[in-house]
Parts: structure tokens; sequence; C-alpha cells
């Protein structure tokens, strides 16, 4: 079993220090995702999951993601801002970091002389409706229903293409759980990432729902320049199993001292230079 897909940035190395058995949180949930326009076939995912404050580990026990092999885990210790997506079969991991990708396509972008770029254009969050929710797994929620969407422009070589996604999507949340850990998954947004369009998403959406969700449905479309659908999918997901206050032991976040980081980087060869700064007839560094 292998990665099938790697992120291009850096991964730092993780240590983790054992500590005594703690009250926290296990939980299972599914993902499901249908194609409606653009072709594509429906998946399920189905994760069991442990939390305990900040610290936070997914196994992956039946995956329809391609970027998530079955059997595979992810683990934060710090509430989701990083987080390690590890393979026990091969004894590897990476590091999973929206804010460096981010920063790599900026280093991408820079060694090409702005030949090749990627930026997001015209955010916008609007909060359609929110009231009482109905009970789940012996918890009061409150529904939200909310449209976020935001545009793309990619340009490379002179060539460039445009398009604008568009999530709408009710969340059913509970404020009930404290544990911020336990949003890692169900929520899936950072806190942050550098870039000023998705960071101002994520402060909007931050403040228009209170609680962590325990459920959630929505349709995410994709439009091109032209306005003209090219993919278009309903998503749900949904906590099915909760305990609280269970024995977690924190060995369980820790990742063995004999797995091995997978270091993905941009390459360079003898004389400094970036591949694409070579494309374009240009050293990495140049102004």
């Amino acid at each position: 079993m292998r990665f099938r897909r790697l992120p291009l940035f850096s991964i730092l190395a993780l240590l983790l220090l054992a500590a005594p058995v703690a009250a926290g949180i296990h939980y299972e949930a599914t993902n499901r995702t249908e194609p409606i326009e653009g072709g594509g076939k429906p998946q399920t995912t189905r994760v069991e999951a442990w939390v305990d404050g900040e610290s936070a580990r997914i196994d992956i026990r039946d995956s329809g993601d391609q970027s998530l092999d079955q059997g595979t885990w992810l683990v934060t210790t710090n509430g989701g801002e990083t987080m390690y997506l590890v393979n026990p079969e091969e004894q590897n991991y990476l590091r999973i970091d929206l804010a460096q990708a981010l920063n790599t396509l900026a280093v991408i972008e820079e060694a090409t002389g702005g030949m090749m770029n990627l930026e997001f254009t015209d955010p916008e969050f609007e909060k359609t409706l929110e009231e009482d929710g109905p009970d789940l797994l012996g918890h009061d929620t409150r529904h939200y229903r909310y449209r976020m969407a935001w545009g793309i422009k990619l340009k490379m070589m002179g060539m460039g293409r445009e398009s604008r996604f568009e999530l709408e999507q009710d969340v059913w949340a509970t404020d009930a759980i404290e544990d911020p850990a336990f949003g890692v998954w169900m929520r899936k947004l950072p806190r942050e990432t550098g870039n000023d369009s998705i960071d101002r998403l994520i402060a909007l959406q931050s403040d228009a729902l209170r609680g962590l969700p325990l459920k959630s449905d929505g349709t995410q479309t994709m439009y091109n320049k032209k306005g003209k659908v090219t993919s278009k999918v309903r998503t749900s997901q949904e906590v099915t199993l909760l305990e609280q206050d269970v024995e977690v032991d924190p060995a369980r976040f820790e990742i063995p001292a004999e797995f091995e980081e997978i270091v993905v980087e941009l390459p360079e060869d003898e004389g400094g230079k970036s591949p694409f700064g070579k494309l374009f007839g240009r050293k990495k560094g140049d102004g």
C-alpha cells in the first residue's frame, strides 16, 4: 500500500511524549459523496477516531477517498494546525499543511517570474438560516445553513484558466463538546492558511457557526469562466457513534519512532537552480 498523493511541501519530524491515560472522546463517522453533474462515482468513507483536547487520531476504516488508503490514519496534537498522514503498512508518514502548501505555490510563482500563478479571488459567505436543531446522539443541536464561494485563477506560461467554487451546506452543531480536536475531521477547515482570501472565509464561517458539527449535508459546485457548471457533488457527513469520558491512552497519538518521514521538496540541481526557474530561463532567487 502506498500513498496515492504527495503534497509539495516540507515535512518536519514529529516527537510526542507519553503521558498518563486521560478521559477523552471515541467516535465513528461516515462521509458520503454523490456526483450530480460532471461524472464520477459515489464514494463512502468510514472512520473511527479518538480525541483528547488538542489531540486527535482518525483511523480510515473504509475508504472511498482516492487520497486516503484504508488502514492509514491521521493524527494531530495541536488541534489540527499540523496534521500527519500515517501509513502503518509502509511504516512512513507525511505532514499535511495547507499553509505550507500555499507557501510552496508562492515559491514556484517567484521562481517562474510570475509565469505560473494560482490566485483565490472574491470570497463570499452568507448565513441563510439559524434555528434549533434535533437531538443527535443525546445532545441538543443548532441548525445552520450557509453558502460559501470563491474564485480560482490559474495562469501558466501565458495561458489562464478561471473557475468558481460554491459550497451550500446545512450543519447541525452542538456546544456540548469542548475538545477542539473533535472538529479536525468533521469541520476540516484549518485555523488559518496565510492566504488572505481563504482565511477570510474561515473566519466568517467560524464567527457564524457555534459549536462542533455532528452532521452536515450540502452540495459543492464548480463553474467555469462562463458560469457553466462543470462539476456538482452532493456531500454528507455524520457522527454515527459518540462515546464521551472514555479512557484514551496518549500513546495512541504517537507516531512510532521507527517510521520514516516522507520529505518532498522542490528539487534543485548542483548549481542551486529550481527546475521551474530553469524552465523559464531563471535561477532560483532571481528577481
